[in-house]
């Protein structure tokens, strides 16, 4: 019944009348061989997986197909079009990136700088390595030394988003010395809307726009949400089905554009070079080439480029994409350059994976070209360390509110740690990875006022190096429904 309910609710969606935007519903049906996966979209909105799915392709210059389904706004009986403005997540990242190379083939900034340079009164802080090799380029492709992060701040919440220099001061550490290894960093995507603003001398928001959505014609495209899109956009749907308040980040450049599948395909047809006539180019070969080229690796046939995931297909095609995924969104672009390929897929829900329907529309446009898709399956983690650290180290938690003693023992039966006062506890799923950082879980707390939002665990990142022993202990929040916080912290340690 629900599912025939459902399927009621799709076909209703060219029926019921839409507002807010005015221009028209452009739908465009996708070709024959597109037929089977449009029906799974259909099937994954009609079987109530997920309110709405926003798709569109674009190939050889071409738009092959965009159409939405479902409700942007279920509770409001709104209808999601290719011009619905998702909440889009990390898909922001290739778009900060391109800002940024903008600026640095106009001579505002130079991509091997330290990043530094352009922060002016605050600048990340050198734990581990020297701040100096933190790059432009660096902080791009995820190798800069900065730690994982998220922090969300919600509308029916009292705690409210710090400035985004107060950000940097508490998180823009460097944790890993600069090129010792990719960490995905949220707020090293903050540091460079950071960058832009300092260096465009305008807000990000405002450059974003002017250097960007505007000459691509991405009518329908915002950093964050102003009053002329609020009405039309898709409404952010949670783990339990419900509409989630709406949230902000202290990482702006990471994770707040809103933006339609018609829009995506602009911004994807630069990068595939099939600009269309009322687009303009705003960057040259080589700087698209720069940022599709993988620096850092992630796989045997994968890894980042410059603000985008980059995946060699045994068959030929180089898949240079971006995936985004946070509370009430899951979102894809994928582009094949060498093709002139274009797919991308929104969703308003939590209950979808956009990554293998996306990756079936390439292989099914480009068979010759594009592997079938296929789970990747996770290596499996030892149960207990592997790591040449036996012994009983001891030394400080630095948080940006202050130190707390640490002791951390490791023998033949596991690993243990004592945070300051707290009782000493066990660490969880301890292991070594095939780069030697010691990875484990402690169920215990760190006391700031950020961390004191929600209860937490620690997830530590820890490199030996000799007889010190050095990362990162981020306080991941528990127990709700909605996402709350990666916050990351450096420890050293020292052997006694």
């Amino acid at each position: 019944m629900a599912g025939r309910l459902g399927l009621l609710l799709v076909l209703l969606t060219l029926l019921v009348p839409r507002s807010g935007w005015s221009g028209p519903d452009d739908t465009i049906a996708p070709p024959e061989t597109l037929s089977d996966i449009r029906a799974e979209l259909s099937a994954l909105v009609s079987d109530d997986e997920v309110p709405s799915a926003a798709v569109g392709v674009a190939h050889e210059g071409d738009i092959l197909w965009q159409e939405a389904f479902g409700w942007a706004d279920r509770e409001d009986r709104r209808p999601a079009t290719p011009h619905t403005p998702y909440s889009i997540a990390s898909i922001t990242k290739p778009m900060t990136a391109t800002a940024i190379m903008r600026l640095a083939e106009n001579g505002d900034l130079d991509l091997d700088a330290p990043v530094n340079r352009y922060l002016h009164d605050t600048a990340l802080v050198e734990r581990a390595g020297s701040a100096d090799d933190a790059t432009v380029r660096r902080v791009l492709d995820h190798t800069s030394g900065l730690p994982t992060h998220y922090h969300f701040f919600y509308d029916d919440e009292s705690h409210s988003r710090p400035s985004m220099e107060e950000s940097i001061r508490r998180y823009g550490v460097l944790t890993f010395p600069p090129g010792a290894r990719h960490q995905y960093s949220n707020i090293g995507y903050g540091v460079l809307e950071q960058v832009i603003r300092n260096a465009a001398d305008t807000t990000y928001a405002a450059f974003m726009r002017e250097a960007i959505f505007e000459p691509l014609d991405m009518e329908q495209s915002t950093v964050g949400l102003p009053d002329r899109l609020n009405a039309d956009r898709a409404i952010r749907y949670g783990a339990n089905d419900e509409p989630l308040p709406f949230y902000d980040f202290d990482h702006r450049g990471a994770s707040a554009v809103f933006s339609s599948v018609h829009d995506l395909l602009q911004f994807g047809m630069l990068h595939v070079d099939t600009l269309q006539d009322d687009q303009e180019v705003i960057l040259s070969d080589d700087a698209l080439a720069a940022m599709h080229e993988r620096s850092a690796t992630t796989g045997e046939n994968s890894g980042y480029g410059l603000g985008w995931s980059v995946r060699d297909h045994e068959q030929g095609a180089r898949e240079i994409y971006h995936s985004g995924s946070m509370g009430g969104v899951r979102t894809l672009l994928l582009t094949i350059p060498d093709e002139e390929l274009v797919v991308t897929l929104l969703l308003n829900g939590e209950n979808g994976e956009p990554l293998d329907l996306v990756r079936e529309i390439a292989h099914t446009l480009l068979p010759d070209d594009f592997d079938a898709p296929a789970s990747e399956s996770l290596p499996e983690r030892p149960a207990s360390h592997a790591a040449p650290i036996g012994g009983t180290w001891s030394g400080d938690l630095v948080t940006y509110a202050g130190r707390t003693d640490v002791t951390m023992h490791v023998d033949d039966e596991g690993l243990t740690i004592r945070l300051g006062e707290q009782p000493t506890a066990p660490v969880y799923n301890a292991h070594t990875d095939e780069e030697g950082f010691v990875h484990g879980i402690v169920l215990r707390s760190i006391d700031t006022e950020d961390t004191n939002r929600h209860p937490h665990l620690l997830r530590m990142l820890l490199k030996p190096d000799g007889d010190r022993l050095y990362g990162a202990v981020t306080a991941l929040s528990q127990g709700d429904a909605r996402p709350g916080y990666a916050l990351s912290s450096y420890l050293e340690l020292e052997r006694e």
